[in-house]
């Protein structure tokens, strides 16, 4: 059987003297304990909130919000623009472009003597803090009877400028 702590109402074994959570002696009869209540426990309904500061969360959640779309935007820019030419004379080749290491631009077959220009220029993002970026274009050539074949070259680029470069591979 067990007996209710008048001080905690915690249930207690019969056999203990002692309340095991707060320590009283003094328990409720067995009469109290069948007419005892259920427990009820009290939440406070306001959670500790005021109208303050729901306001001033909610204006720093705002605040860094626009903060995270404002820095998104925060790069300097520069479109670049290639043209690939043909160095080989008998087989048509596979031209694969990158610039600074990164694959920007792919083209198949392109016949002995012609140029490859894509439709659209590439626009190379570097940190707004940097005046100019130092770019490398690069240019590699497969088949075409002749190996693989590679042009390079390095360009200076500033915000908002516009760039193209000729590439013979």
């Amino acid at each position: 059987m067990v007996k209710y702590c008048r001080k905690c109402d915690t249930a207690t074994p019969d056999e203990n003297e002692f309340c095991g959570k707060c320590g009283g002696q003094d328990f409720l009869c067995p009469e109290e304990q069948s007419t005892k209540p259920s427990r009820v426990v009290y939440v406070p309904s306001d959670h500790g909130w005021t109208k303050t500061s729901a306001v001033v969360v909610a204006v720093m959640l705002i605040v860094t919000a626009g903060l995270g779309l404002f820095a998104v935007n925060l790069v300097n820019s520069a479109h670049v623009s290639w043209y690939v030419h043909s160095t080989h004379f008998a087989y048509d080749v596979d031209i694969v472009v990158y610039i600074n290491g990164k694959q920007v631009g792919t083209f198949e077959d392109l016949k002995p003597g012609y140029y490859y220009y894509p439709s659209r220029y590439y626009d190379y993002s570097f940190p707004i803090w940097d005046d100019s970026a130092v770019i490398e274009i690069k240019a590699v050539s497969y088949g075409g009877g002749l190996g693989s074949q590679t042009d390079t070259k390095t360009i200076v680029v500033h915000h908002n400028g516009k760039y193209s470069v000729d590439l013979y591979v």
